[in-house]
């Protein structure tokens, strides 16, 4: 087998994985983004190092070892690891990037570098590489936001059709 195969094989079966851990949280995931949505608050949060990722700020919190993907939800952060994640964005960054997408055409890889080089001269200290990380992230934030915005179009449909009587 040549090594592009090999390589290929390997990204295939690490995107595979990846997809399978996202499975066994989405749902909680959505759950915990739509409790977000209705009344967004700042909890309790150990151990875990994560850097979140705001529109004028940036700061490292640690993070429970349980389900880490819904407690960054329920601070108003998204991310793309369903297992250990080390960067978070929050929803109004997402947002605020959709609506420049939905206008403009910008990339989420030239936002994120315009976004990671504001927060350096902000705090005059580099911040990681985030341009891979926010693309994905607003992707898998879409998905989210999506199934959300349906499971409330749903649940508005079921209450308000009339009874059999």
């Amino acid at each position: 087998m040549d090594l592009g195969k090999k390589l290929s094989q390997r990204n295939a079966e690490k995107r595979q994985r990846h997809a399978e851990a996202w499975g066994t949280i989405f749902a909680a995931a959505v759950d915990a983004y739509m409790e977000w949505q209705v009344q967004p608050t700042l909890k309790d949060h150990m151990p875990r190092l994560c850097l979140l990722v705001d529109i004028n700020h940036a700061k490292y919190v640690q993070l429970r070892p349980d389900n880490r993907v819904v407690q960054l939800i329920k601070l108003g952060y998204m991310t793309n690891a369903p297992v250990g994640p080390t960067i978070a964005f929050s929803f109004e960054v997402l947002k605020f990037f959709h609506m420049l997408k939905n206008t403009g055409g910008l990339s989420a890889e030239a936002f994120a570098k315009v976004l990671r080089e504001s927060l350096a001269q902000s705090y005059l200290q580099r911040f990681p590489n985030m341009e891979k990380t926010f693309r994905d992230t607003y992707y898998r934030w879409l998905q989210v936001h999506y199934d959300a915005r349906k499971r409330q179009d749903d649940a508005i449909e079921l209450t308000v059709q009339p009874s059999g009587k």
